[in-house]
């Protein structure tokens, strides 16, 4: 579930590429860039159809408007905004009276929205005519997004953004000053969460809400910002900058997952001066330093996330279905009471969080009513043993809308290899085969599961429980109920081969019966 390369189309002008946008009625992909060219180009095949030619400066933006005129339009540094059909024939040249950096589509007032230098016209359509004019913004305006409310946000270098509505655009303008802490350069509109996204020269990507006030911010994730594009499938954000690396953030953890996304992306090599987003057809349109257009398509069956840790082959993997950790401290733990002797006393751990388990299995708080809490479901965790020694877990985050996966280790690299691995459910314990003939029980809480009385003897160990009796590689285990079937091949004074069935201190006593 992830977004796939589908098209790769190189050296699409002659010039760097400045822009781009999709008519949604033909497949089609239009591209404009220094060459003061527009080029349309086939979505599926990445065959050029057509050149329109008109502007005499740089392609700065284009927009297609499907419903209901079914036109391009497009903006330049030579002043004018043009209106071209479908099938690529001029029908209107409008001079905006200077340099002309972005447009926007209100579909609500079905009017299009230019800016320039400090200014922002509002045209009425399908034939361009000149409605308003606002001068709100002291430097250039470099993006414009709208709402379907009708709800116009425009972002400029002078480090402000402007909110109106375009039917009373005077009456409602606000300008929220010093955003950030240089120039916003990029924004867009999250349709979903229906707030806004900037991005600044300061590297800094903000989200603001529709009244202006800052939702969050991520400082610094590159040097500078040129292009935000929300993709709806994913519900992620691609972020590029100067650097030429496209960075990956999922707004509801949040969190940026571009290591996670850049395999099955293919990020690598790509070095993209903008991204933009094709609302409706779940793809992304990139555009390179080496004037090529690459084109994503979501695809359900491309892996969602790649998760990097180990240095070598994994050899098991399994996800353990656990109990609430609540529900797992609050269980007494006995295995340090000697017998004959007196309990030891213990302090209440102050994560129980005041809540009890009643005999009857329900949860109470401290004034004996009963809680349902969010840990009342069964966690999930997944680990992975390598060749490498090593076992990670991994925690997926507790909203199950959010999908970052956090990497802790269980085990340090190590001299052996891990082969195989189970999870007992009943005692709640990982179970690995290694390379070294060996067993090892983990507690996988972190805590010991051999009680301090009993490790004197046999089990010294402050770590895993170690199992030992095979010869060579351990490559399968299995468990029936709280018991744990070890066969091994040391021998004894009673016989050769010896079977030890043992039940794990969290349920009993350690048992040893011989055949």
């Amino acid at each position: 579930m992830a977004m796939k390369i589908t098209v790769r189309i190189a050296e699409a002008h002659h010039l760097p590429l400045q822009c781009c946008c999709y008519n949604y009625d033909r497949n089609e992909v239009f591209s404009g860039a220094q060459d003061c060219l527009i080029k349309v180009w086939d979505i599926e095949s990445g065959r050029q159809l057509r050149v329109q030619e008109h502007h005499t400066n740089w392609v700065m933006d284009l927009l297609y408007v499907a419903a209901p005129v079914k036109m391009l339009f497009s903006c330049s540094l030579d002043g004018n905004v043009l209106a071209w059909n479908e099938r690529g024939k001029l029908l209107q040249v409008v001079e905006f009276g200077g340099p002309v950096y972005c447009l926007a589509w209100d579909s609500k007032q079905r009017q299009l929205i230019a800016g320039g230098r400090g200014a922002i016209q509002l045209l009425k359509v399908k034939f361009l005519e000149f409605i308003y004019c606002l001068c709100y913004h002291d430097d250039t305006v470099q993006a414009i997004c709208c709402s379907d409310k009708g709800k116009v946000f425009s972002t400029g270098v002078d480090k402000a953004i402007c909110i109106f509505d375009s039917d009373r655009p005077e009456e409602t303008i606000r300008k929220v000053k010093f955003c950030h802490e240089g120039g916003i350069t990029a924004a867009t509109f999250d349709i979903e969460g229906k707030w806004l996204v900037t991005g600044a020269y300061d590297g800094t990507v903000k989200i603001w809400s529709q009244e202006g006030h800052c939702l969050d911010t991520f400082s610094k994730i590159t040097d500078c910002v040129t292009s935000i594009a929300y993709i709806t499938s994913t519900r992620t954000y691609w972020i590029t900058g100067r650097e030429r690396s496209v960075v990956v953030i999922d707004p509801l953890v949040p969190a940026i997952i571009t290591q996670w996304v850049e395999d099955t992306s293919g990020f690598h090599n790509l070095c993209l001066t903008k991204v933009f987003h094709i609302q409706g057809k779940d793809a992304v349109i990139g555009l390179s330093n080496k004037r090529e257009i690459i084109i994503w398509k979501y695809d359900q069956y491309v892996p969602h996330r790649v998760l990097h840790g180990h240095s070598n082959w994994i050899e098991a993997l399994i996800v353990a279905k656990r109990r609430p950790y609540k529900e797992r401290l609050l269980k007494k733990d006995t295995t340090d009471d000697v017998p004959g002797k007196e309990k030891k006393h213990r302090v209440h751990d102050p994560r129980i969080d005041q809540i009890t388990i009643t005999e009857t299995g329900v949860r109470v708080d401290g004034t004996g009513k009963p809680v349902l809490t969010p840990t009342d479901k069964d966690e999930l965790e997944m680990y992975s043993g390598s060749i490498d020694g090593t076992i990670l877990r991994w925690l997926p985050n507790p909203d199950l809308n959010k999908d970052t996966w956090v990497q802790t280790e269980l085990c340090k690299k190590a001299p052996y290899s891990i082969v195989c691995m189970m999870h007992h459910p009943g005692l709640d314990i990982l179970i690995t085969g290694s390379s070294d003939a060996k067993i090892r029980i983990w507690n996988m809480d972190g805590q010991r599961s051999i009680p301090l009385w009993r490790a004197a003897a046999e089990y010294r160990s402050r770590g895993p429980d170690v199992l030992k009796g095979h010869t060579k590689a351990v490559v399968g285990l299995a468990a029936c109920k709280n018991l744990v079937y070890v066969q091994t091949n040391h021998k004894s004074k009673h016989s050769e081969i010896e079977s030890r069935v043992i039940e794990f201190p969290l349920i009993g006593p350690i048992t040893i019966k011989r055949s």
